[in-house]
């Protein structure tokens, strides 16, 4: 008698409870098979066809739900990264609003401080310009005073010029006629007798009267002279004055 392992000695057991889990009866259990009547294998066909059926269903049931699954894990992800999307765009709008408001504000600032100085400078131009005015009112006043003072000193000059040759010619012809008085007593006093000594104090006193008309007219020479030569000095410093006024307005334009 052979005997049975632990593995022989429970299938038919497990054999007989799968039989009865599916309800049929009228079988015979063997050694090594089971014996059924007719008609209950196409049963058992059936009976395993719903079988397949039902975990065929029952595993595309668990696909489909692994597929809900991930796509509800796929689509709260993509809500997820969306939200945080847009809150860190939202953030990065409200710092670039704050950074470019920074900005505008610090540029305002600068402008407004550009404005100041732009009006200062507009200013200070405006100023610059009128005094340019007045100093080029001045210049044309005083170009039109040293155009008359120089006609008058002109005027002046060719007066004493005139004044200077009369007295020249007046002191000449007192040169001349003091000379021939000279010459004509020095004459008579050598062809006159020595006794004559009145006659010659009186030529005397003519000689010196003579030589005193000649110092004051030289006198006078000398103070037309001193005049003419104050007048001249009087127009260089003028001129130099007008030349000054003209070189430091030229400066002030070209800066």
């Amino acid at each position: 008698m052979w005997a049975l392992t632990k593995k022989q000695y429970v299938q038919p057991y497990v054999t007989e409870w799968a039989l009865k889990a599916i309800n049929l009866s009228c079988y015979q259990i063997g050694k090594t098979k089971v014996f059924l009547r007719a008609g209950q294998m196409a049963e058992l066909d059936a009976r395993r066809t719903e079988v397949l059926s039902n975990a065929a269903k029952l595993i595309l049931r668990h696909i489909r739900r692994s597929k809900a699954v991930t796509l509800i894990q796929t689509q709260w992800c993509l809500y997820k990264e969306r939200s945080s999307y847009k809150q860190q765009k939202k953030a990065t709008v409200v710092l670039q609003s704050l950074w470019r408001g920074r900005l505008g504000r610090k540029e305002l600032r600068k402008l407004r401080m550009a404005a100041r100085e732009t009006g200062a400078l507009k200013e200070a131009k405006d100023k610059l310009e009128k005094k340019v005015e007045e100093l080029t009112w001045r210049l044309e006043v005083e170009k039109r005073m040293r155009i008359d003072l120089e006609e008058a000193k002109g005027q002046e000059i060719a007066k004493l010029q005139s004044a200077l040759q009369e007295m020249q010619e007046k002191l000449d012809e007192a040169h001349e006629a003091m000379t021939k008085e000279i010459e004509g007593a020095k004459i008579e006093i050598e062809q006159a007798p020595p006794i004559t000594k009145e006659v010659s104090v009186e030529e005397n006193s003519m000689l010196e009267l003579l030589t005193t008309r000649n110092k004051e007219l030289e006198d006078e020479l000398s103070k037309f002279k001193s005049k003419a030569e104050e007048f001249e000095e009087r127009d260089i410093k003028v001129n130099g004055e007008s030349y000054r006024d003209i070189i430091g307005l030229q400066n002030k334009k070209h800066w």
